[in-house]
Parts: C-alpha cells; structure tokens; sequence
C-alpha cells in the first residue's frame, strides 16, 4: 500500500518524506489535485521536507517501497525562513505542478543536501531541471534494475552482427542495468565487455545472459578510453561497420552526488540503445546517409547550452592540438563531441586514432583526476574523427514519453 499525506484547504505545507536506504537520491511523488494526478520525481535524502503551496486541495503519495514515512503540516513562520534564499548557501530548489509548488529544503539536510543541490543544478544545466521533460518524461529513467536478470533472451539472435558493442564497467554491480536493455536487441551484434576487476560473479552473469560476449580485463588506466582504444589497437573492430561505445558512468558512489551520473548514463543508454527499435532507426540513418560517421544524444552534445566553447576546452586545449596535429588534422579552433563518450562510430572513422599507437602505459594511474589527462582529451578528439574522413556528427533527439 502506498504512504499518503492530505492537504484539506489551500495554503503553505511542509511535506516531510522520511526513506528507506535507497541507492539514488530521486523520489516518485504521487500528486493528486482535483481531477488531475501526476507522477514526478523529486530530490530527496534519508530525510527530506518540502515547501507545498497548494492553492485548492491536494493528496500526496509515495510507494511504500520507496520510504519509511510520509507526513504533513501546516507550514509555520520557521519554515518560511528555512526557504529564503540566502547567499553561498545551495538554492531550493523550485517545481511547479498543477498548480502546486514545491520546494525541497534541501540546505537543511546539512552537506548531503547542499551537494544534491549542487548536483542537481547541474544537471538543470543540461536539461535534466526538475520540470523538464528530460528528467520526468525519459522512459526508465528510474526503473529497478535488480529484476532485470528475468528479462535476457537466453541466446544472442543468430546471424552475422553488423556491429560491436563495447561496454566498459569500472561498477560491475552496474551489469544488471545493461543487461536489461542489450537484451532487448534482436539484431545480431558482437558484445565485448572490459574491465579492470572481472570478479568471477560478475563474468558468469555475463556469460550466462550472453554466451559468445568476450570479457577484457585491463588496467585501471584511462577509465573507459584507454580500454576502448586497447580494443582498436588489437582490431578487435575489423570486420565490423559500426560501433557503439557505452560505459558505467557514475560521478560518485554517495547518494547524495550519485543523481548526476545516473541521469547521464541512464538517459544516453535509452538515447542510443534503449530498445530494438531505437537501434534500427539508428543504423537506418547510417545507411540512408554515408556522410554521417558518428551518432550520440542529443542531450550530452558539446559544446551547447551546458559547455560553452570555452569551458568545453577545459584544461585539454593543449594536449587535442597535439593529438590532432600528430593524426593529421591540423590545428583546430572549434569542438563537437559528445561529453561521456557514449555514441555510435563507423569503424572507419575510428582509423586515425590507430596512428597515435597509444598503449595502456600513456594514460595515467587512476587517482579521481576531474580534467586535464590524456583520456580528457581523446573525449574531446572523437567528435574530429568523423571530419578527416569527409563525414560529420549527427545527434539523436532524446526519448520521451507522451
């Protein structure tokens, strides 16, 4: 049964939702006003109130599975000064629905809930605001995971695949996830996993989801770059005609900064392999237009709104130009990539980055580094791939629902 709190005339509330130990600091509120229900996800910790104006009367709802408890009250003069905004202390944030505005007090949660808050306006910067349709209306964008194992085709589909799926996972625990939607795909492809674990549970489970998949086990250098290009460098592409590169991107392993980067992994994953269907429009334009030689979402393309040219550089101008000029480019002055190198490529595309003979040795030993590595600037240098051989950068709309 679900947990419900009513508000019985208009007014200010304070909705306090108390959680269960959950892996990501999102949660699915119910609101019903009037005839008008909506389901929307909001920023919540092991503790969380909320500022509800409710201009006629409204019931609130969560899954039982989703927290402990769900309460509230009329809002008093403290919590009106809980919700003033005040300098170098993180915003509310605000959503509006139906009518109904709500503000998570999250500065109140002490630092958990000004580095959600922290996170959260990041992610408005790429489109993912609380009321934006990229973050309430992207299918899945939440779903669980752990049930995914029931859902794999025993077999990959029978036929000679056109494209290789490469997946580096860093988080094994992530390949639920995965699995979930590559089990999906009836097309015919070649799936090779790496990572620098490769923990006997995690291969058998891959293994056993699908059988002919090839694991890697490389070192932790280079995150999910170095790998790809160990991959390359060895022709474990030959014979293939298109790519598509995915990684268990995760910012962090706290809850309270693990919105950002699920929101980024999850939505590129529905973005460029999230059904069947999604895969064949892909390879379909690929086919319809051969100046097209690298595909991603829509969503994480840089520079934009999010990355301005400037910032899209960040401490990597250097060492691009000395990468572009030793694969032949020249010298650049403008970037198009896709940040979180996620995207489909020709492999014809890919050939340049062979003369740079780069091996796991160039890229530096994992220390959390933020910017300025060799794997840093390879991001920023696939988007110039597709260039050198005549083609160009497309971006696929995002997936949402109506």
């Amino acid at each position: 049964m679900p947990l419900e709190a009513a508000a019985g005339r208009p007014g200010l509330y304070v909705l306090h939702v108390e959680r269960r130990q959950a892996e990501l600091p999102l949660l699915r509120l119910g609101i019903a006003a009037g005839t008008a229900e909506r389901s929307i996800l909001v920023p919540a910790l092991a503790s969380t109130d909320y500022l509800v104006s409710v201009p006629n009367t409204a019931r609130f709802t969560v899954d039982d599975a989703e927290a402990s408890a769900l309460t509230i009250r009329r809002a008093g003069l403290l919590d009106r000064l809980r919700s003033i905004e005040r300098p170098r202390v993180s915003r509310p944030i605000r959503l509006a629905v139906d009518g109904i505005a709500i503000r998570p007090l999250l500065r109140g949660t002490g630092a958990e809930g000004r580095a959600l808050a922290k996170a959260m306006r990041v992610l408005t910067r790429w489109g993912f605001g609380l009321a934006s349709a990229n973050l309430q209306q992207t299918p899945e964008l939440l779903f669980d995971h752990d049930t995914a194992s029931e859902m794999h085709p025993p077999l990959l589909p029978a036929g000679e695949p056109r494209f290789v799926i490469v997946l580096h996972l860093y988080y094994e625990d992530l390949w639920p996830e995965f699995e979930h939607f590559l089990s999906r795909i009836r097309l015919p492809f070649r799936l090779i996993i790496t990572t620098p674990h490769g923990a006997p549970i995690f291969a058998d489970a891959a293994r056993r989801a699908f059988p002919s998949a090839r694991i890697a086990t490389l070192p932790n250098r280079g995150r999910d770059v170095a790998p790809f290009l160990h991959l390359l460098n060895e022709g474990a592409f030959d014979g293939f005609e298109f790519v598509l590169k995915l990684h268990g991107k995760r910012t962090a392993i706290t809850r309270h900064h693990g919105a950002l980067g699920h929101v980024w992994r999850r939505a590129s994953i529905i973005d460029l392999a999230g059904s069947d269907e999604t895969i064949r429009r892909i390879l379909a334009r690929f086919a319809a237009d051969p100046s097209i030689g690298m595909i991603g979402s829509a969503r994480f393309r840089a520079p934009g709104s999010a990355v301005p040219e400037q910032a899209a550089w960040g401490a990597n101008r250097a060492a691009i130009l000395a990468l572009t000029k030793r694969i032949g480019l020249g010298e650049i002055s403008h970037l198009d990539y896709f940040a979180g190198t996620m995207f489909w490529v020709r492999r014809k595309a890919l050939e340049p980055l062979r003369r740079l003979n780069l091996s796991d040795a160039d890229f530096p030993e994992e220390q959390g580094q933020r910017d300025g590595e060799l794997h840093h600037a390879l991001e920023r240098l696939f988007g110039t791939l597709p260039g050198l051989s005549g083609m160009r950068l497309e971006s696929v709309p995002p997936r949402l629902e109506t």
